[in-house]
């Protein structure tokens, strides 16, 4: 026998809370601090049963009350709103997010202590998942959400925003798209597309993803539609997307090449050819990186923790002289070459 139970805590409706409780107050050193590192709301959200969804925003004067959090669209009915609790970092509260897609998102309102209604609208618009609707974001961003890519019917909140967090050597190109939450994961991937500038050419230009803001963006394997003029791509969990453009080749550093082997000290060769190759935007293409030597290319080991390429022979080359050139290739087509010669004096 088996006993499911699905639980989740909101706020208190308007009929189940009691008298008004007395505002808390705020030490004025506190209030003066607030004023200035004071950033600008930021909003969070995370997918709970029957199309309810908890609502957290951070970044709020902290001496706020009777703070509620709302939908823009309003129906008219008790879901259309919820008062917010305060968790000591961030205000939060459940709704029921039916009636989508909404373009009007959420808002949060309180009174400010000298009694001043204070609000703030959230950016994100509402789309249902788990239907056969597309979802869009102006002209330029669209997203899958066929019926069996979630494991449960909910809703994506979906906004623009400027692209940060760029890595060294890349730049971004228009903006980026926000879908969230990035939890729970999706039952199979969803098909993201983002479509470039009709001025903006497509070579060294990417699809990155990220969970958010404090992470890095990492390059998916999207696939370009030039009649489209727009990358696709497939993702198994939601976050942040945005297309950037590598600016710059892999940086290649070949190590100290040994002049000879010591077969005799040893059970098996150790000699080895060594480059050290990073790019900190699209990442090295390990498949198409490696040694040519004397002409012919050598199986080369990729080791991507330690960013070496290495060619490891089962025994070292005939003594003389070798010419060798490495190739790096990053994923957004950029191509470093180095050229050199190592001399082997004896086995």
């Amino acid at each position: 026998h088996e006993v499911t139970r699905r639980v989740w805590l909101r706020g208190p409706l308007a009929h189940e809370r009691g008298p008004a409780s007395p505002r808390s107050r705020v030490p004025a050193h506190r209030k003066r601090k607030a004023r200035a590192s004071a950033p600008s709301p930021r909003w969070g959200f995370a997918c709970l049963p029957d199309q309810r969804v908890r609502v957290r925003v951070s970044g709020v004067n902290v001496s706020l009350g009777d703070v509620h959090i709302e939908r823009g669209l309003t129906r008219g009915t008790p879901d259309d709103g919820a008062v917010a609790t305060w968790d000591g970092a961030a205000w939060s509260a459940v709704l029921h997010v039916s009636g989508t897609p909404d373009p009007e998102g959420f808002w949060i309102r309180g009174k400010l202590a000298s009694g001043k209604e204070w609000l703030h609208r959230g950016a994100h618009a509402l789309w249902p998942t788990a239907t056969s609707m597309v979802g869009r974001l102006e002209q330029w961003a669209s997203f899958s959400n066929e019926p069996d890519q979630a494991y449960e019917s909910g809703v994506a909140m979906v906004r623009a925003a400027a692209i940060a967090g760029v890595p060294p050597g890349a730049t971004g190109v228009r903006a980026a798209l926000h879908l969230l939450p990035v939890q729970p994961p999706l039952r199979r991937p969803t098909r993201v597309t983002l479509a470039l500038p009709a001025e903006v050419a497509s070579e060294h230009v990417g699809l990155y993803r990220r969970d958010g803001d404090a992470d890095i963006w990492e390059w998916t394997d999207a696939t370009f539609d030039s009649t489209a003029h727009a990358f696709r791509a497939e993702s198994s969990r939601l976050g942040q997307f945005a297309l950037l453009r590598d600016m710059k080749p892999p940086a290649v550093t070949v190590l100290a090449v040994p002049a000879r082997a010591h077969a005799r000290s040893r059970a098996y060769s150790t000699w080895a050819l060594v480059a050290r190759v990073t790019d900190t935007a699209s990442g090295v293409l390990g498949r198409a990186s490696g040694f040519i030597v004397d002409g012919v290319r050598v199986p080369t080991e990729w080791d991507a923790e330690m960013r070496l390429l290495r060619w490891r022979p089962l025994a070292s080359p005939a003594p003389g002289r070798h010419a060798y050139r490495v190739e790096a290739l990053d994923r957004a087509g950029r191509r470093t070459v180095r050229t050199g010669v190592f001399v082997i004096t004896s086995r």
